[in-house]
């Protein structure tokens, strides 16, 4: 079986050195299939994903994807610290584990952790960024990011073919806390060829002032070791033939930071410091074979290494110095077919990782992560049936002691939806997804906690979806409401065993997940003149989400909502504009969380509300040539809040932003 399994991915390895191009094309309705839709959508539908385009990503100002993503329905955001903490997004209940990130069209993995850290992710370079839940309107992303249970995808600007010969684009970012940042990216095209570079760099000292509650009093501290230096470069090559498309990209990041951990009363000292170094070589190819059938075939090769050091801890050596290297090689091949009212889509991918490090103690895992789906969607007047199946084999072995079991999973999908209809062009979905996560090495492995008989994360998924779309003259106005159920089983968590220092990771857990969304967007221009007269719009989500333990009706957290998960979120945007000027208010409610899995007073986090003001200025310079001018306020009411308690967040800051591009 083995064999067999590894004969057919030899062939997807072939195209090793390619990666993937899905750009995420608009949101429109597309009828026939050409190779320059790097985005294939379901035929003859407009899939109503979420997503957040370029000019709202310039005016939130966020600092990293990670806080992007706060404005989005559904979504549980955890932060550790300011720029440079750790930051990770959950979707409806479901750990962060289970979602898929993509840039360009390949996925970022960390076998070692099982997530990315979204706080090392920077917007600077960022067209779009898509939310998926359940089913993909894509049928070209890698397979990995088709059947996780949720995905994450970003489309840069280097990466993307373009008809503009020359584009530019720059930016200088001036902060709080110290923080400076700049980021420039050119892109030629010559003939049906394109090359592009782009080098990004920020730092910040990270000190600011907190308040902090002791008994009855209140006091104030200063964070320290918070401060941030890092890197991104890389450069693409793309080349374009009659019905082939091939890129050939590079990229590098490094970081050094200071973890300043949790603020603990009489005792602020820290002094570990985080070094990553990250490179990524990756290349893909789109074929279309026929009027019917478009292949992809890519591939990535990622070294991702850790040092790690505490100059003070106490153990025998009085220190911590570790280093940790994860790599990954992934190569796979995608197809699309069209014909008349069907749509067929397949794919088959390998990934092959590995976890060293300079603890003689620590294993030495190696996991062999063999994928494969096929799926058809039938499209007839009133509906759109869809189902698909896709298979996964994981294969461990560890050099350094016990290795975990192999893993064989099946997972289906099926979803029902309805064309629009009626005067507000309504559009029903009802569909169902199971999907599944692998434990972590660190999970799996890591010394006195690791437990190498841990069993995937299942999840079913259910969900219904409704849109419409009230149409008036000048006036865009969406409406989306969902609801959804989630059962996961084999919920793995983390124990105390013998000791608060000694923790054990089981599956003990079952979680039910059920919640409601809400998301209206507003747009309306009093003329019909971009470039004239005033424009207004509106930008609101709420999320109501229960996250319950039902692992044991004995324990007293049964039927508790799970640590961090809000049971309201909400987001309120406003933003009017009048010929080139903007300014745009943001607010963003989080609502009590529990610090642990008993819902006691004494575990609760207090709920807060950030509001964020931005105005800007465009001023264009001929046809091609735009310059942008930005002052964000965050935190306007300089409000003391954490996502994850005793992480204190920053107060009241500002940042100064100014961009130039040539199109």
């Amino acid at each position: 079986m083995r064999l067999l399994v590894f004969i057919s991915l030899l062939f997807s390895s072939l195209a090793y050195s390619q990666e993937p191009t899905d750009t995420l094309a608009k949101v429109q309705e597309i009828d026939p299939i050409s190779i320059t839709a790097l985005a294939l959508y379901i035929r003859g539908t407009r899939e109503s994903v979420n997503h957040l385009k370029r000019n709202d990503i310039e005016v939130l100002q966020a600092i990293d994807i990670g806080e992007l993503l706060q404005k989005f329905e559904g979504t549980s955001f955890k932060s550790y610290g300011g720029l440079g903490g750790l930051k990770t997004v959950s979707m409806r209940g479901l750990g962060s584990q289970h979602t898929a990130v993509c840039i360009d069209g390949f996925n970022l993995s960390n076998s070692q952790t099982g997530q990315v850290n979204l706080g090392q992710l920077q917007t600077d370079n960022v067209e779009e960024v898509v939310i998926g839940v359940g089913g993909q309107p894509r049928f070209l992303l890698p397979v990995t990011a088709q059947i996780a249970g949720s995905s994450l995808l970003i489309e840069t600007f280097e990466n993307s073919f373009s008809r503009d010969t020359f584009s530019l684009r720059s930016n200088i970012k001036l902060g709080s806390f110290g923080r400076f940042g700049g980021y420039g990216a050119v892109k030629w095209k010559f003939g049906k060829s394109f090359i592009s570079a782009f080098g990004n760099a920020q730092l910040a000292t990270g000190i600011y002032s907190y308040r902090f509650q002791n008994g009855f009093q209140e006091g104030s501290a200063v964070r320290s070791n918070n401060d941030y230096q890092d890197y991104f470069a890389g450069a693409t090559y793309g080349v374009e033939f009659k019905k082939t498309r091939f890129r050939l990209g590079y990229r590098r990041k490094g970081i050094d930071q200071g973890l300043p951990g949790a603020v603990i009363l009489y005792n602020s000292s820290a002094d570990e410091r985080l070094n990553t170094q990250d490179q990524t070589v990756f290349s893909d190819a789109m074929i279309q074979l026929n009027d019917v059938w478009t292949i992809r075939v890519y591939g990535s090769a990622n070294k991702n290494d850790l040092h790690y050091s505490d100059p003070t801890y106490l153990n025998a050596q009085g220190f911590v110095d570790i280093t940790y290297a994860n790599r990954s090689v992934n190569s796979g091949i995608v197809g699309y077919l069209y014909k008349d009212k069907w749509d067929f889509h397949t794919g088959i991918e390998s990934t092959l990782s590995d976890l060293h490090s300079t603890d003689t103690l620590f294993a030495k895992p190696v996991r062999q992560h063999y994928s494969a789906l096929s799926g058809v969607s039938y499209s007839s007047r009133r509906l759109t049936l869809k189902g698909q199946l896709s298979t996964q084999f994981i294969v461990e072995s560890n050099n350094n002691g016990d290795e975990a079991s192999d893993k064989r999973v099946l997972n289906p999908y099926f979803s029902i939806k309805s064309i629009e209809f009626g005067r507000l062009h309504h559009r029903h979905q009802l569909w169902y997804k199971n999907s599944f996560r692998m434990p972590s090495f660190n999970e799996l492995y890591y010394n006195n906690i690791g437990n190498n008989l841990l069993l995937p994360e299942r999840a079913d998924q259910f969900g219904y979806n409704l849109s419409f779309v009230p149409k008036e003259t000048n006036l865009d106005w969406h409406i989306r409401v969902a609801g959804y159920y989630n059962r996961v089983r084999n919920k793995i968590v983390a124990t105390p065993s013998k000791n608060l220092f000694v923790w054990s990771i089981q599956n003990i857990g079952k979680v039910d997940v059920y919640g409601g969304e809400i998301v209206s967007k507003l747009s309306y221009r009093f003329k019909k003149n971009r470039n004239r007269g005033l424009r207004i719009r509106s930008y609101i989500t709420y999320s109501y989400q229960r996250s319950l333990n039902m692992t044991d009706p004995d324990h007293p957290t049964y039927k508790h909502q799970i640590a961090y998960i809000p049971e309201h979120t909400l987001n309120f945007d406003f933003a009017i504009e009048y010929k080139k000027l903007g300014a745009r208010i943001s607010n963003n409610y989080v609502g009590m969380r529990y610090s642990l899995n008993e819902n006691i007073p004494t575990n609760e986090v207090d709920a807060f509300l950030l509001t964020d003001v931005s105005l800007y200025h465009k001023i264009e310079i001929g046809k091609k040539h735009g310059i942008r001018i930005q002052l964000s306020v965050k935190n306007v009411f300089n409000s003391s809040y954490a996502y994850i308690r005793s992480f204190v967040m920053p107060g009241r800051n500002y940042l100064i932003s100014l961009s130039y591009a040539i199109n």
